[in-house]
């Protein structure tokens, strides 16, 4: 994915999150979703290219996804800056996580050890 595709997924994230939040329509909710889920679909794959994994990125991207828009569910105010960023944080989550419990498995700094290398 290219800087221009970020750029454009980006605006259009943008576009969407304050549409949403001025009309608080659930249909801009999925459209978002999509606009996320391809974003941590491309992350992924490059991911899984560079550390010749094989994930089942569909399913990851999807959990990355609905992790960002969650926080729109919750009663505070929620808004995302840049999508492309918010998006990796939220592939990161769901690669290091417990299945079984749901829960990260690894620390941040441990992440960032291992990505550096």
């Amino acid at each position: 994915m290219g800087t221009r595709e970020t750029r454009a997924d980006n605006e259009r994230y943008d576009r969407l999150q304050d549409a949403y939040l001025e009309r608080g329509d659930a249909g801009l909710l999925v459209e978002m979703y999509q606009v996320a889920k391809h974003v941590a679909h491309h992350y992924l794959l490059k991911y899984c290219r560079n550390k010749k994994l094989h994930l089942e990125v569909p399913d990851l991207a999807h959990d990355a996804a609905m992790y960002i828009i969650e926080q729109y569910l919750k009663p505070k105010v929620f808004r995302v800056q840049r999508l492309s960023a918010y998006i990796y944080f939220g592939v990161i989550k769901v690669l290091y996580r417990d299945y079984k419990k749901g829960v990260s498995v690894i620390s941040y700094d441990e992440w960032l050890k291992d990505a550096s290398s």
